[in-house]
């Protein structure tokens, strides 16, 4: 066991009371644990990437933000407010594997909803940072994707890169910051309402992306979904039906701009190609594919199916 949990555990007990602890999530940036103690559950936070800081700040301007509320040690080490209830991404991946298109409509709608709600929130939030220019976001994921590129993959970027580049919309900035690293396994459903996990942005990045950002990662991870559950069985769902009712129902509370979300959309696919080929994940092949799509025809990803 890590030596740190192994103190976690020491000073929350005294060494004297049982503690059950599995782990639920591990990345390659963090490690979130469930703690029973007592009967009260928890999520056990230990993290390398100022967590508890972004916890703090996203959950005093929002309730769908799960609080901290106990540091253990140091900044690094806390716990933090359990939300019981269950991952939207698993709930989508069973649905598409039922071929459930009502159940999939509800849970993409609700999910659109409650990210709208989110940003509403987060729109009228004077502690967060304030978002870059999609110009720095984008030439951040260019570059973050081109460490790993070889040399055919290196030119579709490049070429994808420039052109988006000279776009207008590139040189605008957002009113605001989002979520930063928004996708289906960061929300939780308890039942009444959406939970956000893990607020602040992707590691490995620091120019912080707008709310139109998340609205493109939510579609990466219906996309996400889809390319996995491919592999075993042929949803009956159309991807389309998926994209197109997350964003007609975000649009009934917030706006996004489409230029703004193309570029969004591009700029998460660079960040996941990146992300992938650096944590050695095995999933590459999915940003890989996609990337294929956009530099084979740089307009069919601007109508969004």
């Amino acid at each position: 066991m890590d030596p740190v949990i192994q103190q976690w555990i020491n000073t929350l007990t005294h060494g004297d009371t049982p503690i059950h602890l599995w782990p639920i999530h591990v990345s390659p940036t963090k490690k979130i644990l469930s703690l029973e103690q007592d009967s009260r559950e928890t999520l056990l936070v230990y993290s390398k990437d100022n967590a508890y800081d972004r916890y703090k700040t996203y959950s005093s301007c929002t309730r769908l933000v799960p609080r901290p509320y106990t540091i253990l040690l140091n900044k690094e080490t806390f716990l933090l407010e359990k939300i019981p209830g269950r991952l939207i991404g698993d709930q989508v991946y069973e649905k598409l594997h039922q071929d459930d298109q009502h159940g999939l409509t509800r849970l993409i709608a609700k999910t659109a909803r409650y990210t709208a709600l989110l940003h509403n929130d987060l729109k009228h939030c004077p502690h967060l940072p304030r978002p870059a220019s999609w110009r720095e976001v984008l030439e951040e994921r260019c570059s973050l994707a081109l460490e790993h590129a070889n040399s055919e993959t290196r030119e579709k970027i490049t070429r994808i890169c420039d052109t988006l580049l000279q776009a207008d919309a590139a040189t605008t900035t957002p009113n605001y910051t989002g979520h930063g690293d928004l996708h289906l396994y960061q929300i939780i459903d308890n039942g009444k309402c959406l939970y956000f996990l893990d607020p602040g942005g992707e590691p490995d990045t620091k120019k912080k992306p707008g709310p139109e950002y998340d609205l493109a990662a939510l579609i990466r991870s219906i996309e996400y979904v889809y390319e996995t559950i491919s592999q075993l069985h042929r949803p009956r769902i159309p991807l389309r039906h998926g994209i197109q009712t997350l964003l007609a129902l975000y649009t009934e509370i917030q706006r996004y701009n489409l230029s703004s979300l193309a570029i969004g959309y591009i700029a998460r696919l660079l960040y996941e190609y990146y992300y992938e080929k650096h944590y050695e994940t095995g999933l590459e092949w999915i940003p890989e594919k996609h990337l294929y799509y956009v530099a084979r025809d740089q307009h069919l990803w601007l109508g969004f199916y």
